[in-house]
C-alpha cells in the first residue's frame, strides 16, 4: 500500500514538472488568460515547476553535449558514491539555462504588453486624426 501512494505521488510530481513549463510559456504569450485570482504561492509553484521541468529537459542535452569530459573526472560525495564531473556540470548548466529562459520569458511578456499598449495609442491617434480632418456635410 505504501508503494502505491509513493508511486502516485511521484506520478503527480512528474506531471507537474511536465505541464508547468507549457503553462508558463502559454501565459507568457497570453498574459490576459493567466488567472488573476491565482495567489503568490501558486505563482511560485508554477515558476518552480517550470524551472525544474526545463532543467530536466536541458540536463539530458547538456550531459550529451559534454561527452568530451572524461568519466574519470569526478569525486566521492558524502554518501561515498562516485559523482561524475560531467553530470554535475550538466545539472548546473541546465539550471542556469532554465532560469535564464524563464527570466527572458518574463521580459518578453512585458515587451508584449508594452507593444499592445503602443498599438492602442497609435490606433487612438489615427482615429483622432481622422475625426479632426473630417468635413461634416
Amino acid at each position: 500500500m505504501g508503494h502505491v501512494i509513493i508511486n502516485i505521488f511521484i506520478a503527480i510530481i512528474g506531471l507537474w514538472i511536465t505541464i508547468t513549463p507549457i503553462v508558463w510559456i502559454y501565459w507568457t504569450f497570453r498574459p490576459k488568460e493567466r488567472p488573476s485570482q491565482l495567489g503568490a504561492g501558486w505563482q511560485y509553484a508554477f515558476f518552480l515547476g517550470a524551472l525544474f521541468g526545463l532543467a530536466t529537459l536541458f540536463e539530458g542535452g547538456f550531459y550529451g553535449a559534454l561527452f568530451f569530459i572524461p568519466s574519470t573526472w569526478g569525486g566521492i560525495n558524502d554518501d561515498g558514491d562516485y559523482v561524475k564531473m560531467r553530470y554535475s556540470l550538466a545539472i548546473l548548466l541546465a539550471v542556469v539555462l532554465s532560469w535564464s529562459v524563464l527570466f527572458l520569458l518574463g521580459k518578453l511578456e512585458s515587451l508584449i504588453e508594452e507593444n499592445k499598449e503602443l498599438h492602442r495609442k497609435i490606433k487612438s491617434m489615427r482615429d483622432e486624426g481622422k475625426n479632426r480632418f473630417s468635413v461634416d456635410t
